[in-house]
């Protein structure tokens, strides 16, 4: 399983349960076509982890390049946010999940302007709706939205 990494193993051989972790890939291995466009625009460079660190790679990579599937995968961890993958992939197979985005409602409680400036330059550019208050004086109220998936949250 692609993107997959096992968590937990409970019980005894022939008879246990396997925990796994899941990723979003953020690659949709069916429309990548391992053109590499996305990889050489990446400004990022850390060490391959497939090469043992002698070689550097970019945050969208190949894991392993001989493999089948060969697709390319994203290291969210190194990604600097500056999406030229996803403006270089011809295919669109990059998916950052910009329209589910708008539905994941953060709301930020701190008395510092600072951190609301931060805050709203990071997230708001990447479609994130935020709300902001500065204590928890205010009532807010968070309940499943009636048509679609996610929250609503309003003071």
């Amino acid at each position: 399983m692609l993107s997959t990494e096992v968590a937990d193993i409970e019980g005894e051989p022939g008879k246990f349960l396997v925990s796994l972790n899941r990723t979003s890939p953020l690659v949709d291995p069916t429309k990548c076509v391992s053109c590499g466009k996305c990889s050489e625009v990446c400004p990022v460079r850390v060490d391959s982890e497939f090469n043992a660190g002698l070689t550097q790679r970019a945050a969208i990579y190949l894991p392993v390049p001989h493999a089948i599937p060969n697709h390319y995968v994203l290291d969210l961890d190194n990604c600097l946010r500056c999406w030229k993958c996803y403006e270089a992939c011809p295919t669109g197979a990059i998916d950052f999940k910009f329209e589910e985005r708008k539905d994941f409602h953060i709301l930020v409680v701190d008395r510092d302007k600072a951190v609301e400036e931060m805050m709203r330059g990071s997230l708001e550019e990447q479609n994130f709706p935020l709300h902001f208050t500065s204590s928890g004086m205010r009532p807010w109220t968070c309940s499943p939205k009636v048509t679609g998936s996610g929250w609503c949250c309003s003071a």
